[in-house]
């Protein structure tokens, strides 16, 4: 009989982005816990079939907090990094200030 895997750890730069987000966001409560599931269709439509396949690959269930518009937040650059300048910058227009989550992979 095979063991179960052990879960997958969370990304470090999602670790770091959630603590960033407290900071920058402490004493005005404005740090968002809601989570909006965004399907593998959509992000495909939204940024692309390649640089939705870098964020699976990536951050694959787990959420991903997604900066405003205007922010400069560490986790914009590694967004940046994962899926281009472009596709960052609908990400972040799309879904800005909101938790996403990332699914797993594709069926």
């Amino acid at each position: 009989m095979n063991a179960p895997q052990p879960a997958r750890p969370k990304p470090a730069f999602i670790e770091d982005a959630e603590r960033e987000a407290i900071a920058c966001n402490a004493g005005v409560g404005l740090f968002h816990t809601h989570v909006k599931t965004v399907s593998l269709g959509e992000l495909d439509t939204l940024i692309g079939r390649q640089a939705t396949d870098a964020l699976v690959k990536a951050c694959g269930g787990f959420r991903l907090p997604v900066p405003s518009p205007g922010q400069k937040r560490e986790v914009e650059k590694v967004i940046i990094d994962l899926i281009g300048h472009e596709a960052a910058q609908k990400l972040i227009r799309a879904h800005g200030n909101v938790n996403i989550y990332i699914p797993a992979g594709r069926a």
